[in-house]
């Protein structure tokens, strides 16, 4: 099955233009579709939308790695902190920590996605249409977000992560070395209750093909890589959350035909149906609402909304150990789900 519920998901990708840009056009769809692929993580549909709609930019090129040359530096912008962040402006933050960037390193010729999300996919637009340079056609987590920057795809790779720069607008870090977990805790060490942006990720066209999965933004739009499965749907009965070090995690307990439990930390990780364990990552789950928007954790439904709830695979993140629970700090077995051994749920409804 590679298409979601046309109850919940309008898809009126066929009466777009080809996919080689972003424009006013298409960016509704877009922005649902990353919604949705990403799992829980990479900001809410909307909140997005009104940062393009305010922002306004021009229609920005996506294009894919063979159509830039040996030359070119591709690089990536990304922010890193919690949902309920207090800064004020992300976007202009994020633009700063390019320029720091550009200043201190070199030009960037592209911008390549940290991660599929509605706020990363506005932020790439508004930096490229900023420095009038495209979007890559290519992320480097997977055609979905991640909890932590140790998770992407390239963890594997010859991609480098380094050097980079990092701001929250006050503060500036700049990274030379280090393995994605430093980087990581280098960051959340600083972040208390606002956002950072990341720059860096450089590397040239050749390095990252054969590193990074292509075709993002046909997938917001179509799903055609996609192997989906729908998991079951029915009315969010709670939501529990917590926020310790920077991430969202928690539950959220959906009552059908079946108890479906989610848990996410930042993204969705697990999924149970009647106590037992029916998806788990690296596939994406996604936990869709009434209108057809990934629910976010950023952006939680009230008690009572109906949802529908996917797992959605790519092959090339079947072999892969980039992203798996022990990394995350998860145990789960048929009984309880705990989260770096100090938040723990029992399966089944009862914290």
């Amino acid at each position: 099955m590679n298409a979601l519920s046309s109850v919940t998901y309008s898809n009126n990708a066929q009466n777009l233009d080809s996919a080689n840009s972003i424009h006013s056009e298409n960016i509704d769809q877009v922005l649902r579709g990353s919604s949705i692929l990403s799992g829980g993580g990479g900001g809410s549909y909307q909140t997005a939308i009104q940062s393009y709609q305010s922002l306004s930019p021009e229609a920005v090129e996506v294009r894919n790695l063979e159509y830039f040359s040996d030359e070119d530096n591709l690089a990536t912008i990304f922010g890193l902190g919690p949902v309920n962040h207090t800064t004020e402006d992300p976007l202009t933050i994020a633009q700063d920590s390019v320029e720091m960037y550009e200043s201190e390193y070199g030009e960037i010729d592209g911008v390549i996605l940290g991660e599929i999300g509605p706020d990363l996919v506005v932020e790439a637009v508004a930096v490229a249409d900023r420095l009038d340079i495209p979007v890559v056609n290519a992320d480097v987590a997977g055609m979905r977000a991640v909890p932590s920057i140790q998770n992407e795809i390239i963890e594997g790779s010859n991609v480098s992560r380094t050097p980079l720069t990092a701001t929250n607008g006050d503060q500036t870090v700049y990274i030379n070395s280090g393995s994605g977990q430093e980087i990581e805790e280098e960051i959340r060490n600083l972040t208390d209750n606002d956002l950072w942006y990341i720059t860096g990720y450089a590397n040239s066209p050749e390095e990252y093909s054969s590193a990074v999965p292509q075709g993002w933004l046909e997938e917001c739009l179509h799903f055609e890589q996609a192997e989906i499965q729908s998991l079951g749907t029915g009315i969010l009965e709670s939501v529990e959350t917590s926020e310790p070090n920077g991430h969202t995690l928690g539950r959220m307990t959906i009552e059908g035909e079946d108890t479906i439990e989610v848990y996410f930390q930042n993204e969705i990780l697990l999924a149970y149906r009647n106590g037992e364990q029916v998806a788990q990552a690296p596939n994406t789950i996604s936990v869709i609402d009434e209108d057809g928007i990934g629910v976010s954790n950023g952006h939680i439904l009230e008690q009572g909304e109906t949802l529908e709830i996917y797992e959605i695979s790519y092959n090339f993140w079947h072999n892969t150990d980039c992203l798996n629970l022990e990394i995350q700090g998860i145990e789960a077995n048929n009984e309880t789900v705990t989260f770096n051994d100090t938040t723990e749920f029992n399966i089944q409804g009862e914290q």
